[in-house]
């Protein structure tokens, strides 16, 4: 038993130790392929350069930056990347993800996703750490299966080590897209709580905005002052508590147009626009209830970027909400996207990190069926203090805790900004946990919050290959274990891109140990046919293996790889089955996709016995490849000393 601990341990160390990239992936064309497996490959931004080439991701924060290069090739329209992982230097990352307009690195590159402190870091460290600096990305039906996307990754101003994978969704955290600066459209409006406190952004009475955090104009003529089409702007939002409401200009150094608007997004109606110096305010008649949008842009049809700082004040009192105490918390149930605002609330009890202003207070009971790890999500910040405004903080109290009292803090997150962010902790089934929201620094933020368990892959999966027989198309694979496992669909594409289902068979529930499937496509294409797998599981999650490919038609000899020595120590031995004498590609890559042996070999028809020298590489884990002219299959191994 010690000597099998003492391998893995070696094995686990090895590829932590030989997966640092000595010259970084500092270029997008230099970037490091990943597979879609969801297993993290250990990586370094030690050494990357600023390219000022490179375009700023609209929620890094750092710069410059020293960012390296990842790309991966879809095998769902869902799927997730992260940095999640503990027991690496670097705990503090920023990620950006693009696609390509020709799939290669140097085609148009579009942003789709940007992450800065979402982590939550499931069990990947024993016991489990809540990374919340950490990135995760969680792509909901936007990929296209088959298309190449490129990650980059930062680390916040510094350098070290960490883990990034790309593979199935494990945390349920919204999805996540570029451009979303609060205040930027009309449907990202600033909210802003009219009420009869001076103006101030912890009475959140104020929109902090700023049309110098972003370069797109109006684009459009409305009713305004004057032509707003060319100019910089931002947006804000509130709802009437009053039969009127005042709006202030708080911008010390501009003067500004206020186009009032009622009505909806898609649909605005016009009811004012008036220009007001530094400090001047102007009156409008408003129906309590009914929600208003303002447009703010320079006056005297400036251009310029500005800053566009209002209040919006009105005879209402300010009313704090029913669970503004910790006594008065509200149950909530885990699966459920729940809305709030920390608007009006006064501070009670202390936060397990940072000062207490204006908290209100969640409870919840765990079920008695409760299994793994709870993930606490918070996204959707629409907050006062403008664009990377300091957001949220979060507390939550263990089982058994009484109010009025914190010595039982089980996580928290206290980031400084209102990116989305995510933590996790064990909880005790049956038990009730106490959950504390703040706004930091006094910050007024209307969010949604959710707490969802940690999704377990349905599938391992050992192994996809496929040969030709009797000019079929035979295909095999084999799974470690399944977890609800309910069919396979096997989908087929002449081309590699269009897919379509052309079988069905059913998986095996749920399982511990090795099994193997087979299924014959018994009318191929002419040519090369692209095979690929989709797993379905009983609630309707699915996700997509990596395609092989097949030829047809073929001789009656099938063509299959087997290892004959596995674990192998100086030599790997294995076995090729073919149909004609031919040349074969052999190659050898480590856990970072990096190809550490390539040669080539004359195989004649029938079995042939090759032996591979690995005296060149390290001990760790391998994939073997073998390509002939009618397909190629691929063997993981283990290299080990005697």
């Amino acid at each position: 038993m010690y000597c099998i601990i003492k391998i893995v341990l070696s094995i686990i160390l090895y590829i932590i130790s030989s997966c640092v990239i000595a010259q970084p992936n500092d270029l997008i064309c230099n970037a490091t392929p990943i597979t879609t497996n969801g297993v993290c490959v250990p990586s370094t931004n030690t050494g990357a350069t600023y390219n000022p080439a490179d375009p700023n991701p609209f929620c890094w924060l750092t710069w410059p930056n020293y960012d390296v290069w990842f790309s991966f090739v879809a095998n769902n329209d869902s799927m997730e990347i992260s940095t999640d992982y503990g027991g690496y230097t670097l705990t503090d990352t920023e990620m950006a993800v693009y696609s390509s307009s020709d799939n290669t690195c140097t085609g148009t590159l579009t942003e789709i996703g940007c992450s800065e402190d979402a982590g939550a870091t499931l069990g990947n460290t024993n016991p489990p750490i809540n990374n919340y600096y950490s990135s995760i990305l969680v792509f909901n039906g936007s990929l296209v299966p088959g298309n190449t996307y490129f990650i980059r990754i930062d680390g916040n101003g510094g350098t070290g080590t960490f883990c990034i994978s790309a593979g199935p969704i494990v945390h349920v955290l919204p999805t996540q897209t570029p451009n979303e600066l609060i205040g930027s459209t009309c449907e990202l409006a600033t909210i802003v709580h009219p009420n009869n406190s001076p103006c101030a952004f912890d009475n959140g009475n104020v929109a902090l905005g700023g049309t110098a955090q972003w370069t797109n104009t109006v684009g459009t003529d409305y009713c305004g002052c004057d032509n707003e089409t060319n100019q910089h702007f931002s947006w804000a939002t509130f709802t009437a508590n009053s039969n009127s409401t005042t709006i202030t200009n708080i911008e010390s150094v501009a003067d500004l147009d206020f186009t009032v608007f009622s009505g909806t997004c898609s649909s605005l109606t016009c009811i004012s626009c008036t220009s007001r110096d530094d400090g001047q305010s102007f009156n409008i008649p408003t129906t309590i209830g009914v929600q208003y949008f303002v447009l703010v842009t320079p006056q005297s049809g400036n251009t310029f970027n500005i800053g566009t700082d209002l209040c919006i004040t009105s005879s209402a009192n300010c009313s704090p909400p029913l669970n503004d105490n910790c006594a008065n918390a509200i149950p909530i149930t885990a699966g459920t996207i729940y809305t709030t605002t920390g608007y009006c609330a006064t501070a009670d009890d202390a936060l397990c990190s940072g000062s207490t202003e204006n908290n209100i207070w969640y409870s919840w009971t765990v079920p008695g069926t409760w299994t793994g790890d709870a993930n606490f999500s918070t996204f959707d910040q629409n907050c006062v203090g403008g664009v990377f405004s300091p957001g949220t903080q979060v507390s939550i109290y263990g089982a058994g805790q009484i109010c009025a009292t914190t010595s039982t803090c089980v996580t928290f997150a206290n980031i400084s900004n209102d990116n989305d962010y995510a933590i996790s902790w064990t909880p005790i089934p049956g038990a009730t946990y106490l959950i504390n929201f703040d706004g930091n620094g006094g910050e007024v933020c209307t969010f949604s919050f959710t707490i969802a368990v940690e999704i377990t892959l349905p599938i391992e999966l050992l192994s996809f290959e496929g040969n030709c027989t009797n000019n079929n198309s035979v295909l095999r694979w084999s799974t470690a274990s399944e977890t609800n496992n309910d069919y396979f669909n096997i989908e087929r594409a002449g081309n590699g891109l269009n897919y379509k289902i052309i079988g069905t068979l059913k998986g095996a529930g749920n399982s511990n140990q090795v099994l193997n499937y087979k299924w014959t496509d018994d009318v191929p294409l002419a040519g090369n046919n692209y095979y690929r797998l989709k797993q379905t599981d009983y609630d309707g999650r699915f996700e997509y293996f990596e395609p092989i490919a097949v030829k047809a038609p073929c001789d009656d000899t099938p063509y299959q790889l087997n290892l004959l020595n596995n674990p192998a120590e100086d030599k790997l031995v294995f076995q090729l089955t073919t149909a004609d004498e031919e040349n074969i590609n052999i190659v050898v890559y480590d856990v970072c996709g990096k190809s550490v042996i390539i040669k080539q070999a004359l195989v004649s028809d029938g079995n042939n016995l090759y032996t591979l020298n690995l005296n060149s590489i390290e001990k760790g884990i391998y994939f073997l490849k073998v390509e002939t002219k009618v397909g190629f299959s691929q063997k993981k191994f283990v290299k080990q000393y005697k």
